[in-house]
């Protein structure tokens, strides 16, 4: 058995999605729809269903990735030190 993050929607009807992502850390955490890292979106897919009633919802990000760069800098002292 592998680990995942999880993520909770609500439906309209009243019942609880949990929705599994196998992206990100993956340390068994449960995330509010409204808190999700965009490292666990990632893997979260574009539909779930509601198994208590059967409909659809699209998933859709409200937020754009951001890519980030990382600069090594350097300990060593130069002349102008």
């Amino acid at each position: 058995m592998g680990c995942f993050d999880t993520v909770l929607f609500r439906c309209e009807c009243g019942n609880r999605i949990p929705a599994q992502s196998k992206s990100g850390l993956c340390n068994l955490n449960t995330y509010a729809r409204t808190s999700v890292p965009l490292a666990v979106v990632a893997g979260l897919g574009e539909t779930i269903q509601c198994e208590s009633c059967g409909k659809q919802y699209r998933i859709v990000p409200s937020t754009r990735r951001v890519s980030l760069a990382l600069l090594l800098r350097s300990n060593r002292k130069t002349d102008n030190s």
